[in-house]
């Protein structure tokens, strides 16, 4: 059977931060201590301070990175949840069929962008859910990813859905590679992504 991980990214712009600040702290903590250990010996400086020093700097370079990109990434797939819930505060049999006509009305553009959509869920209970499954086909060029969200742009919750798709696969996940990705539009936006052995 193929085995895939899943990974989930829960949209916390304030847990993002902390986690930030925390890492922030912790490699200056380290930092600090190497400059001391350099303070007492200025002379005979520690090479393997010296290391160190690089290792948490490009450390630190490389998390903050990340993690303003997860912060990017999932502001399209927050605002995307909140056009959703706008537009279907009513969950009723006639607020699912609108729904569903206006994300099949831009599938031969997500094909088209490299995309499928596999699955749709749906959660009948008193806070809306629609989940999305996209699984990626083929991959495209950044001139013909503008082009497609140009068409998009009147249509904004696909829009967004795109974005969120095509930053997802931006993402540096070795030594795996992303078997599909499941947009949870509800009051708790959630994108989950599914993962497998590049083997597999």
């Amino acid at each position: 059977m193929r085995q895939v991980l899943g990974m989930y990214f829960t949209h916390s712009l304030k847990t993002h931060r902390f986690l930030k600040s925390a890492i922030a702290l912790l490699l200056l903590i380290l930092l600090n201590s190497c400059d001391q250990k350099d303070t007492v010996n200025p002379i005979n400086s520690d090479p393997v301070a010296e290391k160190l020093k690089t290792s948490v700097n490009t450390t630190s370079q490389r998390l903050n990175k990340q993690i303003d990109f997860l912060n990017d990434s999932f502001n399209e797939a927050l605002l995307a949840s909140q056009i959703f819930i706008n537009e279907h505060k009513n969950w009723s049999s006639d607020s699912i069929q609108t729904a569903l006509q206006g994300i099949h009305s831009s599938e031969t553009l997500f094909n088209e962008a490299g995309f499928q959509l596999t699955l749709v869920s749906i959660d009948l209970s008193l806070s809306p859910k629609c989940i999305l499954t996209f699984i990626q086909t083929k991959k495209i060029i950044a001139s013909d990813k503008e082009a497609i969200l140009h068409k998009l742009a009147d249509q904004k919750l696909n829009y967004l859905l795109l974005q969120t798709l095509f930053k997802a696969h931006e993402m540096d996940l070795n030594p795996y590679s992303i078997h599909d990705i499941n947009i949870h539009l509800s009051l708790i936006p959630k994108v989950r992504i599914n993962l497998k052995g590049k083997m597999q």
